[in-house]
């Protein structure tokens, strides 16, 4: 799938929305995709019968939703300007990066967001006081580095 392709069946308040493009009708209705994990999870059994389609499904949904909201965020021209060769084609355009190498770049650049966070996390004693989480009814600290940065992104305004 292109990026252009995600893009445009990911969010219906979108700008590149193209409902004719989504491929999950529900009742009529076109499904964008940032919702199909909650049809797929909640459905479960009634689209899948006895197999979890979701757990298949889920890693590329994930991939997707991080191109998308790159791309949607960044709008066209600059998502292509940061994520794309600087060699050009006969024709004189910039050659597109493939997904794959997309997706390192922006799982690197998440790597690095969370290190940052871990540490601001880490100064914030009001912060590591409450990320706690309780396993077999016992108090444990977060210390997975992405759920502390999530957590303590999450908590701030």
């Amino acid at each position: 799938m292109s990026v252009e392709y995600i893009a445009s069946i990911w969010d219906d308040n979108a700008k590149a929305w193209d409902p004719e493009k989504c491929p999950l009708v529900v009742k009529g209705h076109r499904i964008p995709m940032y919702l199909w994990s909650k049809i797929y999870k909640n459905n479960r059994h009634a689209i899948s019968g006895s197999t979890n389609v979701w757990q298949a499904a889920k890693q590329n949904w994930l991939n997707c939703s991080y191109l998308a909201k790159e791309y949607l965020c960044m709008g066209e021209d600059n998502f292509w300007g940061k994520w794309s060769d600087s060699e050009l084609t006969p024709d004189g355009e910039r050659i597109k990066s493939c997904s794959t190498t997309i997706l390192r770049g922006l799982l690197k650049e998440r790597k690095v967001l969370n290190a940052s966070l871990v540490r601001e996390a880490k100064n914030d004693l009001d912060f590591m006081q409450s990320a706690i989480y309780v396993k077999n009814n016992v108090e444990c600290q977060v210390s997975c580095p992405e759920a502390l940065a999530r957590r303590y992104k999450n908590s701030r305004p």
